[in-house]
């Protein structure tokens, strides 16, 4: 209970400095693309790397900036960057990654027409790195399966940043951390050593966020020990065995990949495998070990 409380008391004040928002508890919506100086001097610093004040609206202002280093602190990262879904952060930490011949390896519970590894391999995953591996990309749970990915044991086989071994963690914040269906948003955080790749690439793609949207997830965020506590109540079993989902294209696929998965076919009904216990929660949650 005590840890319960203690992350709900960081949640509470992430990210909160009064000195930007005239003593306002919450950082006000800005809105606005061109950005102005005093002098050459201080113009000169907005450009330097380490300044958090940016001299256009597309890399930062005050309010995307208070949500990245919120989320950034929340996640034990060094650094976080905003994207306008959950997909453009999962591409464009990709495309920052990885150069042309470089070998990546996706689990095959993902969205969409990949096909690699199976979410279950942990230790074993190291069978498949090649020497020009450069991205071990996880997602746990699966979107597809909801399978829990050993995240350790994965990065023990690639090496060990991170507080449970990644570079970079992905999210879709439009679903938890925004927490009321009204936004699109998605950030990724790096740590110290991944941080410039993931910079570059949203720099030089264009990507950002609307103030709005970090503004919402930002509301969201305070709340969201109470809106997430649910979810660890609840079971993929509830889902996939209301009324109407056996039935259908999609089910079916979804019964096909499950079938030679013993722990997710078993709690979901799926083929003959022994009953064993299924994991919970959605896939919106990623991570690169690059």
């Amino acid at each position: 209970m005590q840890d319960c409380d203690y992350q709900n008391t960081r949640l509470t004040h992430l990210g909160r400095d009064t000195s930007v928002s005239a003593g306002f508890v919450n950082v006000p919506v800005c809105r606005g693309s061109t950005i102005l100086a005093d002098n050459l001097e201080q113009w000169a610093q907005r450009k330097e790397p380490g300044n958090p004040y940016a001299s256009y609206g597309r890399f930062t202002n005050p309010t995307l900036q208070t949500l990245t280093q919120a989320v950034a602190e929340l996640e034990g990262g060094f650094q976080a960057s905003l994207f306008p879904s959950g997909l453009a952060a999962c591409t464009h930490a990709l495309l920052g990654m990885l150069e042309v011949g470089d070998h990546l390896l996706i689990p095959d519970s993902v969205y969409g027409p990949v096909q690699f590894y199976e979410p279950s391999l942990a230790e074993g995953i190291a069978s498949l790195i090649r020497p020009n591996t450069k991205v071990v990309y996880v997602e746990s749970p699966g979107s597809a399966t909801f399978e829990i990915q050993d995240i350790p044991a994965i990065a023990r086989c690639a090496h060990a940043p991170f507080e449970h071994g990644v570079d970079v963690s992905i999210q879709a914040a439009t679903k938890y951390l925004t927490g009321h269906s009204d936004a699109l948003l998605g950030i990724a955080t790096a740590n110290e050593r991944a941080w410039p790749l993931l910079r570059r690439a949203a720099h030089d793609f264009g990507q950002t966020a609307g103030p709005d949207d970090a503004f919402l997830a930002l509301r969201g965020m305070r709340t969201l020990g109470v809106h997430l506590a649910p979810v660890w109540h609840r079971s993929v079993l509830g889902w996939v065995r209301e009324p109407g989902f056996a039935h259908g294209y999609a089910q079916a696929q979804w019964a096909n990949l499950v079938r030679g998965r013993a722990v997710v076919a078993a709690a979901c009904g799926v083929g003959g495998a022994p009953a064993l216990a299924a994991g919970s929660g959605a896939g919106s949650g990623r991570g690169l070990c690059a």
